[in-house]
């Protein structure tokens, strides 16, 4: 049905010739800073100031308007709190550089835009909770020429044959988009097919368990005995429902077969999907694992990083929460008609970049064991609400083109990095920072000497740091699986750098990984007991972790004099531990604690200057731990504008925990400007370290 243009019908008879109002002479197209072909033009108003230039006859803002009451109900226009119309155009997309002139109403030629196909978008500001005045969330929709449609007479438009509106993300054309992507990464990825062919030119080893899926009437579990084939894996929230598991009760039942309706629909829609592909096998954790055996679990979980890294392509159900919820969904574009032009409106999907971590759009991306999974699957098809995300070693591409739009899709995201040494010969040479040594000499060295020499690693070092940021505020249903959950990532990394691991810090890096630091929030009553990590391990403290990084030309007070980490099973080695225990040697000195209201400030020889910032709340133990001397500062580094440390508490056998991180900055600096003289600098205290012993602590 044609939409009713909310201008006066008086008005429009007067004006012959188009009419544009003063915002849409904004629209003119001009280059985009930074990129190469690209020209938008946009402007911004009120909904107010819309309504008023449509009622003056503005065609385009009396369209906008029109698209906006089609897809929003009255209370939802009701919030609307600033209305912009957005033109982008692609090189890709070019159709000849030829302005389009209108004639305005003093009948003088105006150039509007470059007469381009191109994106056209309207982004709205809405209000969605009254409580919350000031909170203002983006929503985008996406306007295209249905196919066979004339264009619209001022702004060429791309066609829907140019996007990708499937109508449901589980249907045939859905899956043609898919295998479009496939083909493409296959024929001109370099970095894609070194991935398949460091493989060999064989097909990928299956893993231990596989389901064929070949049956169209039913499936099956089956043990494999070293046959070769592309396989898909699934990467998906168990959530709160009950989940479909295989026991050891279960596993030859389900050998002979498995009763489709018992599956979850999540499992069915990727299983259907996976046919569409012509994709045989598909490895799905709770199915594939004997999910009441430890033994089983540990040799998966030490396997999961070969598991996802050789699969063909890994299926994410990323808008699930549990298995109940399923893959597909609508894409939900409406048609309009507005007398000139048939047309689909739709909301563009809210997108996840890598790295970010989500919750209500995308359950999945939340999930700790999650990171490894998308990490080091070569190929992922992410099932999100309303479109299809396809991510490779190359990419990253949308269904909905968004990506492709804003130049957000190409070399993004960290799968080029954790696979660059897999793909090239540039890290063959693999050394180590220093080496961990038996003799009790102290090590002073620069970390500009390491750096220079080692400039590769140290990239590949800062990776794991922002990576592990990310993962440390990722969920997990049992804390115990934290080291478990990026297992597979640090066996590649290890094998890529040569690089040594101990409980998530590596040992070459421990004067980096070593200053991890709790962000300024509530701090812990307690450790995070169930992860079964030592006191100097991030792991052991939970959520939100961060850290330095020493500066160039820093010195460094401490030398390792061993490192012993003993995993709980040999299968797994990266994972889960049974014991931990670090041994260092540096400058001591003794600390005495008071509370702030950021954390803590402390003195050394009643001298104060230093700050303190906390791995828990220390106040349970604060006065006893004061009083009898049990709170200490390991000298870790000296840079130019602080000293920095490792805040130690004395435990009763003589060995020592971490509980925070200390600083001391330069007298020259900001936060010393205000403390007396006679306080902690820099420069003072690191007169004092070097005058002390180096004393073995035992961590």
């Amino acid at each position: 049905m044609p939409l009713k243009l909310p201008f006066q019908a008086k008005s429009q008879t007067k004006q012959t010739a188009t009419k544009v109002c003063s915002n849409c002479r904004k629209l003119k197209a001009s280059p985009r800073s930074g990129s190469t072909g690209i020209y938008d033009g946009r402007f911004r108003c009120t909904p107010v100031e819309l309504s008023l230039a449509a009622l003056r006859g503005c065609e385009i803002c009396a369209f906008v308007q029109a698209a906006l009451q089609q897809v929003l109900d009255t209370e939802s226009l009701k919030k609307v709190d600033d209305v912009a119309l957005v033109a982008v155009t692609l090189p890709n997309l070019s159709v000849g550089a030829v302005l389009q002139r209108f004639k305005s109403q003093d009948q003088s030629d105006k150039s509007i835009f470059m007469a381009r196909k191109s994106a056209m978008k309207i982004n709205i500001g809405i209000r969605d909770d009254a409580k919350y005045d000031n909170v203002i969330n983006g929503r985008t929709y996406d306007i295209i020429l249905k196919d066979g449609s004339k264009q619209l007479p001022w702004f060429q438009l791309r066609s829907a044959k140019s996007t990708a509106l499937f109508g449901n993300t589980g249907s045939d054309s859905a899956a043609d988009w898919v295998q479009s992507r496939l083909k493409k990464c296959l024929k001109t990825h370099s970095a894609c097919r070194a991935i398949d062919a460091s493989r060999s030119s064989q097909k990928s080893l299956l893993p231990k368990r596989i389901i064929d899926i070949t049956n169209h009437g039913s499936i099956r579990l089956k043990e494999t005995s070293g046959e070769r084939d592309d396989y898909a894996c699934l990467s998906h929230c168990w959530g709160k429902s009950k989940a479909f598991i295989t026991e050891t009760r279960s596993l030859h039942q389900y050998m002979d077969g498995i009763v489709w309706n018992d599956l979850p629909k999540t499992f069915q829609e990727a299983i259907t999907f996976l046919r569409y592909l012509k994709i045989r096998y598909i490895w799905i954790d709770s199915l594939c694992i004997l999910q009441d055996s430890e033994e089983d679990w540990l040799e998966h979980s030490g396997s999961m990083a070969d598991i996802y890294s050789s699969a063909f392509i890994t299926i994410a159900a990323t808008r699930a929460s549990d298995g109940t919820v399923g893959l597909f969904s609508e894409t939900g574009e409406v048609e309009i008609n507005n007398g000139k032009a048939k047309l689909l409106i739709c909301e563009q999907p809210k997108h996840a970049h890598p790295g970010e971590v989500t919750s209500d759009r995308f359950p999945l991306l939340t999930r700790g064991w999650v990171a490894q999974e998308m990490l080091l699957s070569p190929r992922v098809i992410h099932f999100c609400n309303g479109e299809l995300v396809y991510e490779c070693m190359h990419e990253i591409m949308c269904s909905c083109c968004t990506l492709e739009d804003s130049s957000l899709g190409r070399d993004y995201g960290s799968k080029s990095q954790i696979w660059s040494s897999a793909v090239s010969n540039s890290t063959s040479s693999k050394h180590k920072l220093w080496s961990s040594t038996s003799t009790a000499q102290p090590v002073v060295t620069t970390v500009s000497e390491f750096g220079t020499k080692y400039q590769s690693e140290a990239r590949h070092f800062s990776h794991w740091r922002q990576m592990i940021s990310k993962y440390s505020d990722l969920n997990l249903t049992y804390e115990k699986d934290r080291f478990p959950a990026m297992s597979g990532l640090a066996r590649r990394f290890s094998s890529n750098y040569g690089t040594t691991y101990a409980a998530g810090l590596w040992i070459e890096n421990l004067h980096n990984d070593l200053l991890w630091v709790m962000p300024h929030r509530s701090k812990p009553e307690k450790r995070k007991v169930d992860a079964q990590a030592p006191t100097w391990s991030w792991v052991s403290c939970g959520s939100g972790t961060s850290s330095y990084m020493c500066d160039p030309g820093s010195s460094l007070y401490f030398s390792v004099l061993s490192v012993d980490c003993v995993p709980l099973s040999d299968h797994d080695p990266f994972g889960q531990l049974k014991t931990a225990t670090l041994t260092l040697q540096g400058p001591l000195i003794s600390l005495v604690l008071t509370p702030t209201r950021k954390g803590y400030d402390a003195e050394f020889e009643e001298r104060g200057g230093i700050t303190v910032e906390p791995d828990l709340n220390l106040n349970s133990v604060l006065k006893a731990a004061n009083q009898n001397g049990l709170f200490f500062g390991l000298a870790i580094v000296r840079q130019e504008s602080e000293v920095r440390g490792l805040v130690l508490y004395r435990q009763g056998n003589g060995n020592y925990e971490r509980v925070g991180l200390w600083y001391s900055y330069s007298k020259d600096g900001y936060y010393q400007q205000n403390n007396p003289p006679e306080y902690w600098a820099a420069e003072s205290l690191d007169e004092a370290l070097q005058l002390r012993d180096r004393e073995i602590v035992v961590l």
